[in-house]
Formats: structure tokens, sequence, C-alpha cells
């Protein structure tokens, strides 16, 4: 009779096992409901047929003989032995489902600072690039599951873009999504085409007291260029300062800055170096630097007077510069020079490339209070932190916990992508600001840079 208790449990371990061992990976969560619904019935009969089987042990235990009481003993010992190795196996799958639900509600997206994108508009191919980019530097790179980067992927897009790749839901599926909008968007040719465009199309800024336009002006500008370089299109060519870019680009800035670069382009040449686009840019950017600097001194030297025009910092001297042959033939075509404006005090030469490039991009600017993230002081600048020790993973925790932009450092709203301040990367393809790198990856680049000047 003992041996049939046996025979029995034994039969319902098997199935049981049989039951959880299924390959629940390709199974309808109704199929798994009802699997487990079966395990917990054969589970409660097995317990139920253990009762009866330990009753009548523990009767013929007390009345048995010494032969007969060993048998038992040992057909009991293997029957618990059956049931509480059944009871920790189903234990042990529940703690497995209880950590794969936890790890699911961990996977719920967060959000990031990424605009959709629609897969619409003029400048669809240059959009998805710039898209892609932040995308992968914001999600691909996490260590995110596979399904919560398909997901994420169909969160950050609407419209056109968002059809193409809504029909994709396995998570090995999310290489042939990105092949799908890549197929689209990802055309190298396009995004040459709408970064040229961009560049003849830009509106040009009239006064140089407008910093906000000239600011814009120069994110384009930035943008643009970085986007061409990132697909290895020759934009100095033999003779750049007679360039269609130099040109157009010249053609956007204020009358009284482009007398300004005329006079830095023949220092320039005194002084046996090339005429570049960064060069432009970099001169550009100080002279905005400048003017957004002297903006905020002289309201700060007049705090009542809010209502009054901002003062022009441009001498006499300057509107009496007689424009080039180039610069008559622009205002004949409808851009007048804006008279009257001048620096005031003596012109400054020293245009230091990366340094005012960094001044450029760095949080706070000179109109917002000093502030780093990285030490979470009011010290200095977060674009100008030189702590040796701050690792790049460091930085870019700190870039999150103060919900931080990557390429200017603010702590506002704005999304990297829709920056004004949008550059390339000085030490890596990327587009965010320098700093983001260690402060060792920073000094080699530059001492690079000096040793390949000096040659």
């Amino acid at each position: 009779m003992f041996g049939k208790y046996k025979d029995s449990i034994n039969e319902l371990r098997n199935q049981i096992n049989q039951l959880m061992k299924r390959d629940t990976s390709e199974m309808t969560q109704q199929l798994i409901d009802e699997r487990d619904l079966h395990v917990q019935a054969k589970i409660s009969t097995m317990k139920t047929i253990a009762k009866e089987y330990e009753k009548h042990y523990h009767n013929l235990t007390m009345v048995g003989e010494e032969k007969q009481i060993k048998y038992l003993i040992e057909n009991f010992t293997s029957v618990m032995e059956i049931i509480h190795g059944l009871e920790a196996s189903v234990k042990q799958e529940e703690e497995i489902k209880k950590k794969k639900i936890a790890l699911a509600k961990s996977e719920t997206l967060e959000s990031v600072k990424l605009e959709k994108f629609s897969g619409q508009g003029d400048n669809k191919y240059l959009k998805y690039y710039i898209w892609y980019t932040e995308f992968c530097e914001l999600v691909m790179k996490k260590e995110y599951s596979e399904s919560v980067k398909l997901k994420y992927l169909k969160q950050y897009t609407e419209k056109e873009a968002h059809d193409l790749v809504k029909n994709y839901h396995h998570p090995q599926e999310l290489k042939a999504a990105f092949e799908t909008l890549d197929d689209h968007y990802g055309k190298p040719t396009m995004v040459i085409r709408e970064s040229l465009r961009n560049l003849r199309t830009m509106e040009t800024v009239k006064s140089i007291n407008d910093v906000k336009a000239n600011r814009n002006l120069l994110s384009k500008i930035n943008t643009n260029i970085s986007t061409l370089k990132c697909y290895n299109f020759d934009l100095e060519g033999d003779d750049i300062e007679n360039s269609s870019f130099l040109i157009e680009m010249e053609e956007k800035i204020p009358h009284i800055a482009y007398t300004k670069w005329e006079e830095e382009k023949i220092k320039i040449k005194a002084e046996g170096e090339e005429i570049s686009i960064e060069g432009f840019i970099r001169f550009y950017t100080n002279l905005i630097n400048i003017e957004e600097k002297a903006q905020y001194v002289r309201k700060q030297s007049r705090p009542n007077d809010t209502n009054k025009p901002a003062a022009r910092n441009m001498n006499s001297y300057y509107a009496s510069i007689k424009p080039t042959p180039h610069e008559q033939k622009r205002n004949n075509q409808g851009n007048p020079p804006n008279k009257g404006n001048g620096f005031k005090g003596k012109p400054r030469n020293d245009y230091q490339g990366n340094q005012n490039y960094a001044r450029s991009s760095g949080n706070g600017g000179p109109s917002t209070p000093r502030y780093c993230i990285f030490c979470e002081t009011n010290t200095h600048d977060t674009g100008f932190c030189k702590i040796a020790k701050y690792t790049a993973d460091y930085k870019s925790q700190q870039c999150q916990k103060h919900k931080a932009c990557y390429m200017c450092f603010k702590t506002s709203e704005h999304k990297a992508n829709t920056c004004p301040k949008i550059m390339k990367c000085l030490l890596c393809p990327r587009m965010h600001h320098f700093n983001n790198h260690t402060r060792q990856e920073i000094n080699d680049y530059y001492k690079k840079k000096k040793r390949s000047n000096k040659q």
C-alpha cells in the first residue's frame, strides 16, 4: 500500500516538472496562467496524498515490527524529500517571476530630453541625423534591454516615422526597426544637400546689438558646418577665402562685424596664417561674447534704466570705415549697412579660438550667476571646470541629476537637440560640449593640436 502512495507522488512530481519545464518565452500570458493553475492543482493533490500517507505512517510505526518500521521510515523520508523538493522548485520559480516583475517596473520609460522625430518637413533628413545622434547618446548606449529600447524608439517617433516602426514588437526586431528608418531618412547625400541649403537660406542679421539673433545665426552655422564635417564634406578648398561657403556666411553677419572681420583677415595674412571657416566662426563667436558682456555691464551699472534701450557700443571710427567692393555689392542688393556702430575703446585682437569657443558654450553665460554642476559650487561655470578627478561617467550623471543640457550645461527645460548652442565636440564625433570628457582627454587634445600647429 505504501508503495502505491510513493508511486502516485512520484508520478505527480514528474507531471509537475514537465509543466514547469515548458518554455514560456513563446507562450501567451493566457497559456502561462493556465499552466500555473495546472501546477497548483497537482501540488494540492500531491499534498493531500502525502497527508494520508503520513497519517497511516504514524499509526503503523506505533504497532509495527522493527523491520517494517525501518521500511516505513525509508519510504516516508523519500516521499517528504519529493514534496519538499517540489515545493522549493515552485518557490524558486515564484521568486524568478517577482524579479522579472521588479525588472519590468525598473525598466519603465524615463523621460529624456529628446524631441520626437516625425519624418516630415523640409529638413527631415538633417533632423533625422540630429535625432539619431541624440537617441544613441541618451538611449542606445544605456544599459537598457532591447525591449525597452524598442519602446523608446516608438515613443520618440511620430506621424510618418512612427508608422514605419509601430509594427515591430519583439526585442530582436530593434535592429530591423532602425534599418527601416535608415532606409527612408539616413541618406548622406540628402543630409549634405539640406545642410548646404540651410547655409544659403539663413536670414541676415542687421545689428550686432541683437545678441539673440546673432547667437541663433552662429548656432545654425555651427550645426550645419559640423554636420557637413561628419559626412566628410570638403569645406576647406584651395581658395577658402573666396569660397562660396565663407562668402555666404560673411553676407549674413552685421555690417560692422563684417568690417572687423575684413580687418582680422588682413592681420591673419600678415602673420602668415591661412584664413579658414573655423577661424571665422571663432572670430564671430568672440565678437558676440564681447557685445553680450558689454550689454551686461551697462545693464548692471544702470539697474533703474530697464525701460531705456541699450546704448550702442560701436564708435564713430568703425562707422566711418568705407565698405569694401564686396560689401558695397552686398549693400546694393538690399542689405544696407548699419551706420553709427562701433566698439567703445580699442578693438580686441586676442581671438583665442578654442578658449572663446568654450566661453560661448559654458553654462551660466555673462548674464546669469556662475554655477558648476560638476562641483556644485558657484565659483566658476561648468564649461570652465578643470577638476581632473571627474570622470566622463560622473559628468554625465551630474548632467542627469541637474537636468542640464549636454550642449550648454544650462539647467533649463530645452533639449540638447534644440539647444541654440549646438556644436560638434572637439574631441569626438558626438554633438555635445567638449567638457563632457575628462580633463586628461582635453589636455591631451590641446597638446596634440599644439604640436601639429608647430609642424
